[in-house]
């Protein structure tokens, strides 16, 4: 049971579970193998790792959690109801690839960032879905 799961609400659940992408974890392990005899491989392979293994993100159907970090942690929320643009940035590549990046901005909040994601068109969707069910209530 990670962070988020200990910290929902009474009947809050996870909508949708933003993962990263597969090039994350390529990239790391590519890193491994091609500088694995030096010690910036090895280096290199666990801050990209750690960084995956300890980054949740999770959309419920009242806010947008994102919490880093494994002994320092860090989380950033924003209320469904407070946010108000959803910005995707993908390069080329990305977009043949079906990854990007997603800028989450919030009334009264600064801006929540994820890189590195899966599926980002599910993910802003889903969101923009939430986003249309709030306001009607």
């Amino acid at each position: 049971m990670g962070y988020v799961e200990k910290t929902l609400g009474e009947g809050e659940n996870i909508v949708y579970r933003v993962n990263f992408h597969w090039l994350h974890t390529f990239l790391a392990y590519f890193c491994l193998i091609l500088f694995g005899w030096m010690i910036i491989g090895v280096i290199i392979f666990i801050y990209l790792m750690l960084i995956k293994w300890t980054t949740e993100r999770v959309l419920t159907q009242f806010r947008f959690i994102k919490k880093t970090g494994w002994i320092k942690r860090k989380t950033e929320e924003i209320q469904i109801k407070r946010m108000e643009e959803i910005n995707l940035n993908q390069s080329i590549w990305q977009r043949i690839l079906d990854s990007g990046d997603i800028t989450i901005s919030g009334m009264g909040t600064g801006n929540v960032e994820l890189k590195w994601i899966d599926e980002p068109l599910v993910f802003q969707k889903a969101l923009n879905n939430l986003k249309v069910e709030s306001h009607q209530k």
